[in-house]
This record gives C-alpha cells, sequence and structure tokens, in this order.
C-alpha cells in the first residue's frame, strides 16, 4: 500500500492528500500534518515517515474481491482495528466517535456511521445462511473481508 500512497504523492505533488486536520495519527510529526517532503528516486525513502498518513488500508484484497469491501478508512484506534473511539485527542477519535471516512474497492467513498459506545465499528448489514440480516463490522470476515485480508492502521 505505501507504493500506492506514494504514487499519489507524486501524481499530486503534495503529502497533503493524506492528512485530516486534527487526527492524533499526525502526532508523531512536528508541524502534526506531513511536511511534503518524499525524498528522490527510486525509493523515495522519506515519504510517508511515521505520522504523515492518516489512512488505514486492508492489504490482501484483490480486483475480484466484493466491491462493498473497504479498501481504506480513517486510521483506527491505534491497538485494535476497525475499532474507533469519540475521543478526539486519541488515534481512532478524528471524528468524535461519529463517523469514519471509507474508500471501497468500488472507487466509492462514504463518511460511514459508527456504532454506538463502547465499540465505536462501522457496521454492515449482510445475509446469513438462515436468511437474516445481522448488522457486524465490516472490518471483520463476517463483513466480507477474505481469509486472506489483514486490517492495517497507519504507520
Amino acid at each position: 500500500m505505501r507504493w500506492v500512497l506514494v504514487g499519489l504523492l507524486l501524481f499530486a505533488g503534495s503529502g497533503f492528500l493524506l492528512d485530516v486536520p486534527g487526527s492524533a495519527w499526525h502526532d508523531e510529526t512536528p508541524e502534526k500534518q506531513p511536511d511534503n517532503v518524499i525524498g528522490t528516486k527510486p525509493d523515495f525513502a522519506q515519504a510517508l515517515e511515521r505520522g504523515e498518513n492518516h489512512w488505514a488500508d486492508v492489504s490482501g484484497l484483490r480486483m475480484k474481491s466484493d466491491p462493498k469491501v473497504p479498501l481504506i478508512a480513517d486510521g483506527f484506534v491505534e491497538s485494535e482495528p476497525g475499532r474507533y473511539t469519540d475521543n478526539s485527542t486519541k488515534k481512532g477519535g478524528v471524528w468524535k466517535g461519529t463517523k469514519a471516512v471509507v474508500v471501497y474497492i468500488s472507487g466509492s467513498m462514504k463518511a460511514e456511521r459508527r456504532s454506538a459506545k463502547p465499540d465505536f465499528r462501522v457496521m454492515r448489514t449482510v445475509t446469513d445462511q438462515h436468511g437474516g440480516t445481522p448488522q457486524v463490522d465490516m472490518f471483520s470476515r463476517d463483513g466480507g473481508l477474505p481469509e486472506n485480508a489483514r486490517v492495517l492502521n497507519p504507520w
């Protein structure tokens, strides 16, 4: 995923694509935002250093994966990918527990509502083997993630 994001930086000419003002994921940088320094070819080693990216991603997806599966989303609580918090000073709390921006494999993007306390997860309605339609965590196997997919927080 890093190389996809580096490609976006090169295309856009700015690291601010990855910046979400107020995100605690940026707290590790002196300016509390990306510094826009990407380094030089061929490895662009200074691109996306710790604290410059707010976005979590799902690795292990394929173009044929369910288009309703998330590709990237707002960064989660640090120790628990898939969960957010209502504390805006903590990682995973940028929208104070009310929503999460999610970009899907289909290319669509939506500000999704989160579940209530204590979990603050983004839920998805699925149809189970009995015809029921439970709400499940969209960042889980039950939510449609393939077996080899991994949900990764920003770095």
